[in-house]
């Protein structure tokens, strides 16, 4: 049965993905039975917080509230001077195909990534890309303002 309201909220929901195909491009990492990925075109810098999404592709499926994901991706913002990142949203893809299912709520929660993590991993990646976009103008204007600090 044709269901007016349900094809117009998936409309909704879908049109910016398809305004947006993401770019996946691989990022080194040490994370076993991980690959990271970081889409660069959804990548912005604000001084010295970067957003942008981050894809991890499984080796061997994980469960997530009795489903198993095959991968995972968010989107994120990390802060590369305060050493910090906040998953702002994510979706798991489930093995054996099936709709996404959300893994991340937008809930505003700042915290360090553990050593040797994905996070980590994922924030690595994100600063890295910043680099490169912008230089290293943001170091050099970050070790300005700390000689002005002392």
């Amino acid at each position: 049965m044709f269901n007016l309201k349900r094809t117009a909220l998936l409309l909704v929901l879908l049109l910016p993905c398809a305004l947006h195909a993401a770019q996946w491009r691989e990022v080194p990492s040490t994370i076993p039975n991980i690959i990271v990925y970081i889409d660069p075109s959804s990548i912005s810098v604000t001084d010295y917080v970067v957003k942008g999404w981050v894809r991890f592709d499984y080796r061997v499926p994980q469960e997530y509230q009795g489903k198993q994901l095959i991968g995972e991706s968010s989107e994120r913002m990390v802060n590369c001077r305060e050493r910090t990142f906040w998953v702002m949203d994510g979706y798991g893809q489930p093995k054996g195909g099936g709709d996404p299912i959300r893994v991340y709520s937008t809930a505003e929660y700042w915290t360090t990534p553990a050593p040797d993590s994905r996070d980590e991993a994922a924030y690595t990646a994100l600063c890295e890309e910043s680099k490169s976009l912008i230089g290293n103008i943001v170091d050099k204007a970050g070790e300005a303002l700390d000689k002005i600090a002392k």
